[in-house]
């Protein structure tokens, strides 16, 4: 049942994050696959597939994986896969606002100052020696 919820976790992750690094998760296996040694390895697997993520902090700390820790650590929530079912479809807008949030150093709301400082500096230059022009 695990394996199911990481799937669709990853599956929301693609969906609501398009053309953003979701790690991939480790193989399934179809026969053998309640083998302890099996269990193990995707356990590991796993572990490495939560540790690749929390590298990737817009989806470490977005919304649909708290959710999805809220629903395996609580009793109180529904399963994490229904859990997850529960989010609103995002528009175009939505997303729009999301990623100006997150990354806002690629929308443009989040310029260096030091840089924004020498383009005004660069400005004032130009206003005191264009007299002279």
């Amino acid at each position: 049942k695990a394996n199911s919820d990481f799937d669709h976790l990853r599956a929301v992750f693609i969906a609501r994050w398009p053309g953003c690094a979701v790690p991939p998760l480790p193989p399934k296996k179809i026969i053998g696959n309640t083998a302890s040694n099996f269990i193990e390895e995707r356990c590991q697997a796993l572990d490495t597939f939560l540790k690749e993520l929390s590298h990737l902090k817009y989806l470490w700390y977005s919304r649909e994986f708290q959710m999805f820790l809220e629903a395996l650590i609580s009793k109180k929530y529904p399963l994490p896969t229904q859990q997850l079912k529960s989010l609103p479809h995002e528009t175009p807008e939505d997303l729009i606002r999301k990623y100006d949030e997150t990354f806002p150093r690629l929308s443009g709301k989040g310029q260096d100052t030091i840089i924004l400082g020498r383009v005004l500096d660069f400005g004032n230059y130009c206003k005191r020696i264009l007299p002279a022009l």
